[in-house]
């Protein structure tokens, strides 16, 4: 292997081309003195930058451009301040002498975030609940002169005297009708409601004040609340209905003994008491997802669907189509075919030529 000194490298297994074609030999360019090119690298380089720059997010193409020892000095201590800043809490920097001091123009973050989101009117930290808008109870008495309204109740005349504050808060229908100038309720501020029960409209009563349902200090019984719950229904009072629904679900699962003919159970009572009304309820749909839960066991179904009541009837077989249609195809009813269940009975023919 020979080098020569005026020209390129040539190794000596290197066999000139025996054509006179000098096109196919490619010359080397000339050598260029002084800096050599910057050459950008390539989005599929993976070459890492160097260890000073590990710990930063900078480009690559960036930092490939920074050759000089001035430039790399220049952005390693830029790139050290910021580490250092993000360590330490947000405004705050340390002197020469090491005691903190706030930056220029900054401002701590709760500073900040107190600014960003507007003051409500007439709220303070202590009692952010001066701001709000949606009425509280305890408004109603602040001040004395509250005016009461009377329910005239059950067929005793029960009478209960409460704040019409809190009443019209709550229940729409009675703020509608304490309201109405032109009624006798908006003029007399009475109310006559016999068809509902003391039991009933002490537990509302209760509930209107406390947001807690009981009955005599005592945890009502399944009736109570379905009744309960129609009575809200009426009244428009969808919060009592919610809370009455709580207490209601785990009672109505526990009843293990289903409506039969000529039984007069407690789940019977609330499958009539449901369908006392025409209006589909969610008493109705609470009634039929129990009786549906009763169907192994069922032994007579004709005798079982004849304790229903008429509406009850078309609700459950709707409800079964609903849930067998959800089935998958193996479980569904099968396909019709010929088979011998549809098949009658031949009678003997009798000879009558005797």
């Amino acid at each position: 292997m020979s080098r020569q000194t005026d020209g390129p490298f040539i190794p000596s297994s290197y066999n000139s081309p025996t054509n006179s074609d000098s096109s196919e030999l490619v010359k080397p360019s000339p050598k260029r003195k002084g800096r050599p090119p910057i050459v950008p690298q390539s989005p599929t380089n993976t070459s890492k930058p160097s260890s000073m720059f590990n710990s930063t997010n900078t480009p690559r193409n960036v930092l490939a451009a920074m050759e000089s020892p001035q430039t790399r000095r220049i952005a390693a201590g830029r790139l050290h301040r910021e580490d250092v800043r993000l360590q330490r809490p947000v405004g705050q920097l340390q002197d020469s002498e090491g005691s903190p001091r706030k930056e220029a123009g900054s401002q701590p973050a709760e500073s900040r975030a107190r600014a960003e989101v507007p003051a409500k009117r007439n709220e303070s930290p202590n009692n952010p609940s001066l701001g709000s808008k949606k009425k509280n109870h305890s408004k109603c008495f602040s001040k004395p002169g509250s005016e009461f309204v009377q329910t005239h109740i059950g067929e005793e005349s029960q009478v209960f005297s409460i704040h019409l504050d809190v009443i019209s808060h709550d229940s729409s229908y009675f703020r509608d009708a304490f309201s109405r100038q032109h009624g006798i309720e908006g003029q007399t501020k009475i109310m006559i409601l016999k068809d509902i029960e003391v039991k009933v409209f002490g537990m509302f009563n209760q509930w209107l004040y406390t947001k807690v349902i009981e009955c005599d200090g005592t945890e009502p019984d399944l009736m109570d609340l379905a009744k309960l719950w129609s009575c809200a229904s009426v009244w428009r009072v969808s919060q009592l209905q919610n809370d009455a629904m709580k207490l209601l679900i785990p009672l109505v699962s526990a009843q293990v003994e289903g409506p039969a003919a000529g039984r007069n159970n407690i789940l019977q009572q609330f499958i009539d008491h449901a369908y006392s009304t025409k209006e589909y309820s969610v008493l109705k749909k609470l009634a039929v997802h129990k009786m549906m839960s009763f169907i192994p066991t069922v032994r007579n179904v004709k005798m079982w669907l004849e304790a229903f009541p008429h509406d009850m009837q078309t609700d459950f077989t709707c409800e079964v189509v609903k849930n067998v249609s959800r089935l998958p195809k193996n479980l569904q009813f099968p396909q019709l075919k010929r088979s011998a269940i549809y098949d009658v009975t031949v009678k003997t023919e009798v000879d009558l030529t005797e």
